[in-house]
């Protein structure tokens, strides 16, 4: 669990059924001193930045070597970086080195009750990934849009169609629940940037667009009961 350490306030749990925990140790830039290059632009890295011991260094003196590095399940762009130039003055020009992190191409989404996780077949150091979402509650429907890379799931608690990127950072509500919506399943068509949904208390198949703008109804026809759907995003 993780809480504001004045007030005790947002308690939200970032992992469970790990066995075994004995400790914590957390790293936060408040309890570091002194400076390396990883506290300019990031190093150049887009995820992560390390610090190495610099060759040749004695004690004490700053570190000025590191070396960018993944979260799981990403890798580094052909495992080399690639220098680009910014132009300072007329005559100064100052080379700076970007890493590029690419996200994993292959793997399988799966839900639990209070979990979102991914499970990678090539990852070659834990094969399985909570997302860190907070308030998850009852997840009954998940979809993923590879184009933004956002995370989509029906909230049964709450009745509603919610969203969040896979580092949990980016958390919105897309379609509210009510007395006469119960969203039950949903699928998106990233293309034209658009999610389809079933609504379980109407009967009804209905359209979002994924900025939050209703379309409407669709599909809802008497005696017609849609609940699971999908869609073949080449024939429309």
């Amino acid at each position: 669990m993780r809480a504001n350490k004045t007030t005790g306030l947002n308690r939200t749990k970032i992992h469970e059924r790990l066995e075994f925990v004995t400790d914590i140790l957390v790293f936060h830039a408040s309890r570091q001193s002194g400076w390396n290059q990883c506290a300019v632009a990031n190093g150049g890295c887009t995820h992560l930045c390390l610090v190495l011991p610099s060759p040749g260094a004695t004690p004490g003196k700053q570190s000025t070597a590191h070396r960018c590095a993944c979260p799981t399940h990403y890798t580094l762009v052909n495992n080399t970086c690639i220098r680009t130039s910014k132009l300072y003055s007329r005559s100064t020009c100052v080379l700076t080195l970007i890493c590029f992190c690419a996200a994993p191409r292959n793997f399988l989404l799966f839900s639990q009750r209070n979990a979102i996780s991914r499970l990678s077949p090539d990852s070659k150091d834990y094969p399985r990934v909570q997302f860190p979402i907070p308030n998850l509650r009852n997840v009954r429907a998940l979809e993923f849009d590879p184009a933004r890379q956002m995370v989509y799931w029906v909230d049964g608690k709450s009745q509603s169609i919610k969203r969040a990127s896979s580092n949990g950072t980016v958390g919105s509500v897309l379609v509210a629940g009510s007395a006469d919506v119960h969203p039950f399943d949903l699928a998106i068509e990233p293309f034209s940037g658009l999610m389809f949904w079933t609504c379980s208390m109407n009967n009804s198949i209905n359209v979002t667009r994924l900025n939050g703008s209703s379309v409407g109804i669709v599909v809802r026809v008497e005696n017609e009961k849609p609940r699971h759907i999908a869609i073949h995003a080449r024939r429309g």
